[in-house]
């Protein structure tokens, strides 16, 4: 048996450091398919991937800030949706659409009355898409 050796300076790479891009682009196009069950449209590894509900928020910031409005919406949907559907996304108040929002009024955009509607009708989260009051 080896024991490794630690360096202090390396820096160590959690799910919790970063948000993949790609990844999220993959979630905007199976977003645009709905309504469907997204385990039938998402790859499995995709499916997998649930510890990005954990990562973070400067995680999240960094990400989605390439993304337009339209795409963050459809976003904050994937989010919607794929808590619903999959028990091991469920996030309740860490749920990644209510970053997406903020971004989203940082930017001067707010959701439209379809949309939020339309997350009201397919979340039992309370707290899509604003959060929890302070």
């Amino acid at each position: 048996m080896t024991i490794g050796s630690w360096d202090p300076n390396e820096k160590k790479t959690t799910a919790n450091d970063e948000v993949n891009s790609e990844l999220l682009a993959c979630f905007i196009a199976a977003t645009k398919k709905l309504p469907c069950e997204l385990n039938t449209i998402l790859r499995k590894e995709q499916l997998q991937q649930s510890q990005i509900i954990e990562a973070s928020a400067s995680a999240w910031q960094i990400a989605i800030n390439e993304f337009s409005n339209e795409e963050l919406v459809l976003l904050i949907q994937f989010f919607t949706v794929v808590e619903a559907q999959l028990p091991t996304w469920a996030a309740g108040a860490k749920s990644p659409a209510i970053l997406i929002n903020r971004e989203l009024r940082r930017r001067g955009e707010k959701l439209n009355k379809e949309i939020l509607l339309w997350i009201k009708n397919n979340t039992d989260n309370r707290f899509i898409p604003n959060g929890s009051p302070i």
